[in-house]
């Protein structure tokens, strides 16, 4: 976290302090979930970091590789999503993960909070599907 510098001005709300970014890039991939599940399934190499909906969990670790997998909570649940973000993104920290992937809700309600968190912490690398 960086703190402004003398006489320095927040050129918008939020940017006083640096927001939260995880050691690997992160890619943030947005849509229908099951879509986003199957891009991230097709993108991410075995070694990367996997933040999913918990439904797509099996997806991510059936496979003879077991990828690093944090789950956010249903797809339905924002309530449960937004209490897990951080620990999410900060549990690999202490890994070896190059690259993290992460599903993203849509931005109805308090989706939209988390899809910024999210889209932050990924220097808004935000893949549409």
């Amino acid at each position: 976290t960086r703190l402004m510098g003398a006489g320095e001005k927040p050129r918008a709300p939020g940017m006083k302090y640096r927001h939260y970014a995880p050691k690997a890039p992160v890619t943030v991939v947005a849509g229908e979930p099951s879509k986003s599940a199957g891009y991230i399934l097709d993108h991410a190499a075995p070694e990367d970091g996997i933040i999913c909906f918990d439904e797509f969990v099996p997806l991510f670790t059936k496979r003879h590789e077991m990828r690093p997998v944090m789950n956010l909570g249903p797809s339905a649940d924002k309530a449960e999503q937004a209490r897990h973000i951080f620990d999410a993104l900060r549990s690999f920290d202490h890994t070896a993960v190059k690259a993290i992937w992460a599903q993203c809700p849509d931005a109805a309600g308090i989706g939209l909070a988390i899809a910024n968190r999210l889209n932050k912490a990924a220097g808004f690398h935000i893949i549409e599907v």
